[in-house]
């Protein structure tokens, strides 16, 4: 068997023996979308770090310290993009134009009003 092969073979019944268990941690502790990323987020660094997984009964553990951390991202990405939309909040949706844009259109309504005096 290849080293591949055996690290396919490996990820698959990691994958298979704790998806459950990850994915109710993450639910537990994130909105279902943002969830949903932090357990496929948590496998995919477990298929990177397949060597580092720990063997049989230690490897949920591992999976949870993985899925600790990545629920702390996601935590923080929530808090980032609520300042953000905290921030944005006061902002006009449609700012006013700058004043190259206005000299530009007075510019235009002059030479049609020229046009249409001579």
């Amino acid at each position: 068997m290849t080293s591949d092969t055996h690290n396919s073979a490996r990820f698959n019944q990691i994958f298979a023996a704790h998806y459950e268990s990850v994915s109710r941690y993450c639910h537990r502790r994130l909105r279902s979308e943002d969830a949903n990323d932090a357990v496929a987020e948590v496998f995919a660094v477990a298929w990177r770090k397949i060597e580092k997984v720990p063997q049989g009964d230690d490897a949920l553990p591992w999976l949870y310290g993985v899925s600790r951390n990545e629920v702390s991202r996601a935590r923080r990405s929530i808090r980032r993009r609520g300042a953000l939309r905290s921030k944005l909040g006061g902002q006009a949706r449609y700012p006013s134009p700058g004043p190259e844009v206005v000299l530009v259109r007075n510019a235009a309504k002059s030479s049609w009003w020229l046009r249409l005096a001579a």
